[in-house]
């Protein structure tokens, strides 16, 4: 069996391949944190009780900061399906903070250039 020879073409266009798939991961990489960024058309913001929060997000809440008081919730609808929660609470110290979950209980990061708005 004869092993193909590798010339130094083939080995600069299979450099460029690798190349190309780090260039298209960090392509679609950017445009997911720049989809995180913005905010999207169709998504609807509701007030919910907590009873109505999904017992995966609200047992995360509860796990990630134990016995702190739930002032208000807030669903993230997009295309009549949740896809996170706003929880707005208070802590021992009288500060109030938001964290927000998807429906499964993972924490999603805060968005950096967004103000919090708390009412």
């Amino acid at each position: 069996m004869q092993v193909p020879r590798r010339t130094p073409l083939s080995l600069s266009l299979g450099s460029l391949g690798h190349m190309s798939t780090r260039i298209l991961f960090l392509a679609v990489l950017v445009s997911l944190m720049a989809g995180c960024v913005c905010d999207f058309e169709g998504v609807e913001t509701q007030r919910v009780a907590v009873r109505d929060v999904s017992d995966r997000a609200l047992a995360a809440f509860v796990r990630t900061y134990p016995g702190e008081a739930v002032e208000q919730v807030e669903t993230h609808t997009f295309k009549r399906k949740i896809v996170s929660y706003t929880v707005t609470f208070r802590r021992a110290d009288s500060s109030s903070h938001r964290v927000e979950f998807t429906r499964d209980g993972v924490v999603i990061p805060p968005r950096v250039d967004a103000p919090v708005r708390l009412q």
